[in-house]
């Protein structure tokens, strides 16, 4: 496939293409490359040089068009870190070929890393970029004999504790024959209307349950205990010995 774009600032996808300058990149981790001003100073001065090579997959990607040219802004991550990779492009070939970058394209770009005084953090100013083929994934799998129940699943619904939601749970779970799992997202029951439309046609069977942060009203302070109560066939189940009121889930229309 050959869909090079030749001028003399830039040179955008599919092919590997040498930097102009006389080092050569090394291909690094993204997490290798200096986390801010100080730290990319700092390894300029040891290095000598800021020219990096990462490889990743494209998250977010966007071509905004500005007075005198466009700005291509990506972000993409490796199994360690995430960082966003920019370059300004005018040849009308140029922005058309940077509009095909997709989210879930595996890409490796060359760039010089810089301080992004906008973004207030290191970004990579792509020299160039080329798509490469995306590796076969690794699909787990659940051998075990004797399927285990989940009772302690957050979701996105569980700000800042977990990133995936209820139906790639209940997805993967199916396909490894569980029978049952409980979600228990912190301080709410969000994720139930989602929760409801995924188990549709579903042999699996969910367990309706939630993490409370427990406040002692007498002597107010900080939370000291944690509690979690499921609902399973019209019987709750506490896990800490505690006076609980108990929610009916037939009584909460969905």
């Amino acid at each position: 496939m050959e869909r090079l774009v030749k001028t003399s600032d830039a040179i955008i996808l599919d092919k590997k293409t040498p930097f102009n300058r006389k080092s050569s990149p090394s291909a690094v981790s993204i997490s290798e490359i200096p986390k801010s001003a100080y730290e990319l100073d700092k390894y300029q001065n040891e290095k000598g040089d800021v020219n990096f090579l990462i490889e990743g997959e494209v998250f977010k990607s966007e071509v905004r068009e500005l007075k005198n040219t466009n700005l291509l802004t990506m972000s993409i991550f490796d199994k360690d870190d995430a960082i966003t990779v920019k370059r300004f492009i005018r040849a009308p070939k140029d922005v058309a070929l940077a509009k095909e970058v997709k989210v879930g394209d595996i890409i490796q770009v060359s760039g010089r890393a810089e301080y992004d005084t906008f973004q207030k953090e290191v970004t990579i100013m792509a020299t160039a970029f080329y798509q490469i083929e995306r590796p076969k994934k690794f699909e787990r799998i659940d051998k075990a004999k004797e399927k285990r129940v989940e009772f302690h699943i957050h979701t996105k619904a569980s700000p800042m504790d977990a990133v995936t939601s209820i139906t790639d749970y209940v997805e993967t779970l199916e396909s490894w024959g569980h029978k049952a799992f409980a979600i228990t997202d912190r301080n709410g029951l969000y994720a139930y209307p989602e929760l409801h439309k995924a188990i549709k046609g579903k042999k699996i069977k969910p367990i309706f349950g939630v993490q409370l942060d427990y406040v002692d009203d007498e002597a107010f302070g900080l939370p000291k205990t944690i509690m979690k109560i499921f609902y399973l066939k019209k019987q709750s189940i506490p896990f800490l010995t505690l006076k609980l009121q108990v929610f009916h889930l037939q009584e909460i229309k969905l």
